[in-house]
């Protein structure tokens, strides 16, 4: 069983709680899972999406944009800008789940709610390149691809 495995079991207590499915797909699915992984999935998340758009260059403690195929410092700290697109796909889950499951759609809400303050943007950048080490990147290896 891998890390990912283990995260999807711990963001899903089979203590009897079941989200009803209607309209959910796999990948709402794994919005969900991270949802309830707390911090840990909001970085699952972010490195899922946005894989390709950046990487975390982990000798220089720095984020690196994709730009036109070349890894370059980012500069302006678009990165955290880059954190509305899960805040963007936890209320798009939301609002496709049945309106009977009151809870996770509240608790939809209010974590894209937590992502867009700059303390929530922060967490989710400690947290993508920990739990999903495919999104970093040494030196020498953005050099290469620039």
């Amino acid at each position: 069983m891998g890390f990912l495995d283990d995260i999807n079991e711990m963001a899903n207590p089979s203590d009897g709680e079941s989200i009803p499915k209607c309209q959910r797909t796999e990948h709402d699915q794994f919005v969900i899972n991270c949802l309830r992984a707390n911090e840990r999935g909001d970085g699952m998340l972010f490195a899922r999406m946005l894989r390709g758009k950046f990487a975390y260059q982990r000798d220089g403690k720095k984020w690196l944009r994709s730009d036109k195929g070349s890894w370059v410092p980012d500069l302006y700290r678009e990165v955290i800008n880059a954190v509305e697109v899960c805040a963007l796909e936890y209320e798009r889950v939301a609002g496709s789940l049945c309106p009977y499951d009151e809870k996770t759609v509240k608790d939809l809400w209010s974590r894209a709610w937590r992502l867009r303050t700059l303390r929530g943007a922060k967490r989710v950048l400690f947290w993508a390149p920990i739990v999903d080490p495919t999104i970093m990147c040494r030196e020498e290896d953005a050099k290469r691809l620039t």
